[in-house]
């Protein structure tokens, strides 16, 4: 695997996040503050499914108890981890009076924005950075989400891609990724997001 936030996609954040800034594509302002906690109990709820899907996914006992037998839903746990760590980073963003109005793109428009203005300050560790990209760029490739429709989505694309590597797992979902893979992988979503959601409340004090 080989994502990273190298100096290159960092130069280009830079640039970027204060042009859309003036553009209007992002607000700062300090009514959005209000949205700290509307987005700190999405992220908990996307949490709390991640959770609750994994458990019936490996405790057949579980399972039963909701009705299914031999259940296998990783591929579901790793979407509300994203998500959580999505909607945890929005809610960080928010305290500061930030938001993304632009609907194209947001999601990487709100990796760029966590980037600049929590990364770049120091005020948030690289680690939760890299996680954050990596379970984005999982869920998207594993349930089709986020898909580059216009010109600017696809440069905000290439921040967060490597095409070695992408091209590396499209094949291996493509081609049949073996259950304890999926497994494993949903568990270090699962891990992820957790670690992500308690390190945003920290900062959110």
């Amino acid at each position: 695997m080989d994502l990273e936030l190298d100096e290159k996609k960092i130069q280009e954040i830079r640039r970027l996040i204060p042009q859309l800034v003036q553009e209007g594509l992002i607000s700062r302002k300090e009514e959005n503050k209000r949205l700290v906690e509307f987005y700190l109990a999405l992220s908990e709820e996307a949490l709390n499914s991640s959770r609750v899907m994994y458990k019936v996914s490996t405790d057949e006992e579980m399972a039963k108890l909701v009705g299914v037998s031999n259940f296998k839903g990783f591929v579901w746990v790793i979407n509300p981890a994203y998500y959580s760590m999505f909607y945890a980073a929005n809610a960080l963003l928010s305290s500061s009076g930030i938001k993304i109005l632009s609907e194209v793109g947001a999601h990487k428009l709100t990796f760029q924005a966590f980037v600049y203005y929590f990364y770049l300050t120091g005020k948030i560790k690289a680690k939760y950075v890299q996680e954050f990209l990596e379970e984005q760029e999982s869920a998207e490739e594993i349930l089709g989400k986020e898909r580059v429709i216009t010109e600017a989505e696809q440069k905000a694309k290439q921040l967060v891609l490597h095409l070695d590597w992408e091209r590396e797992k499209r094949r291996l979902f493509t081609y049949g990724l073996e259950n304890f893979k999926i497994e494993n992988k949903a568990k270090t979503s699962l891990e992820r997001a957790s670690n992500f959601y308690k390190e945003i409340k920290k900062l959110l004090g």
